[in-house]
């Protein structure tokens, strides 16, 4: 099964996995899609499912490293910073990318909490007959999908895929809850609010100053949190995810540098350019020149 064209983009950017605006198929044995590494750190805005049918893989999610084995889903939310490790030379998985505001319409069960869950646990295990199912299902979306002159085959395709999420939720639920809720320290719950907050306004704002006041804490407080829980210090996180999002639009994007620094609300485009050069190694042109091809 190989890549569908579902992703759109605007301001002469090229389709760009990174912000998802439709939904995209994909596995490891078709050509990857532009932009896209499996061996570069990369942030999504939509939610990623991916199920592994042979071999395994380590990812890093935010600061935590978790493993993904033949028979597992894993399932990434929106705002993580996703970085491969190592994988095994015979992985293969079946990928999805939506965002969610794809299925927002759905009514989701209510009487479970299935997005703390899915955060929580990322990564299940799933019977044999269930995961054959799954990728069934996966065809089904493909092939109504690229149907797209059929009446009502967006609201066919989304119901498709509201039906996977059901599915995935389902396990969940066989599962129990018990398997998934873990009490979480003070210091925990503020480190996962840090990066919910970078993500949203990494792009804007680069200071601790920011983050201490938007989580009602003081710099030198949330500077321990941060440092204790992960390993690295807060600043380290910044400039890490400030990077990797402007080499992802380096990579992905038609904009010019000064686009790109405005972007990110740099002061002007040498400051940008010595910003990345000191975090990068190289300058943005001369990485944007080392990716293209």
């Amino acid at each position: 099964m190989g890549s569908s064209k579902g992703i759109h983009s605007n301001d002469g950017r090229k389709k760009n996995i990174f912000a998802i605006t439709n939904f995209v198929m994909y596995n490891t044995s078709a050509p990857l899609p532009e932009g896209f590494s499996v061996d570069k750190p990369f942030i999504f805005d939509g939610v990623v499912m991916c199920t592994c049918l042979k071999g395994n893989a380590r990812f890093r999610l935010n600061y935590k490293e978790l493993d993904i084995l033949q028979g597992q889903i894993l399932t990434i939310m929106p705002g993580q910073i996703v970085r491969p490790v190592i994988k095994s030379d015979d992985f293969f998985c079946e990928l999805l990318f939506f965002p969610v505001d794809f299925i927002s319409e759905y009514p989701s069960p209510t009487d479970y909490d299935f997005l703390f869950r899915l955060h929580e646990q990322p990564c299940i295990t799933v019977p044999q007959d269930v995961t054959q199912s799954l990728l069934e299902l996966h065809a089904l979306i493909v092939k109504h999908y690229h149907q797209k002159d059929r009446p009502y085959n967006q609201e066919i395709v989304k119901s498709l895929l509201f039906t996977l999420m059901l599915m995935i939720f389902s396990i969940y639920e066989m599962t129990g809850k018990s398997n998934f809720t873990q009490a979480r320290s003070r210091q925990e719950e503020i480190t996962e609010s840090f990066f919910k907050s970078l993500f949203n306004h990494y792009k804007e704002e680069r200071s601790v100053a920011f983050y201490a006041d938007n989580l009602c804490l003081t710099p030198k407080y949330l500077s321990k949190v941060v440092k204790d829980i992960t390993g690295y210090s807060i600043l380290n996180w910044i400039n890490e995810i400030v990077i990797i999002g402007i080499k992802t639009y380096l990579r992905t994007t038609n904009l010019t540098i000064l686009q790109i620094s405005e972007e990110f609300n740099f002061a002007n485009p040498s400051f940008f350019g010595r910003y990345f050069k000191q975090f990068a190694g190289t300058t943005p042109m001369e990485y944007r020149k080392g990716t293209a091809g």
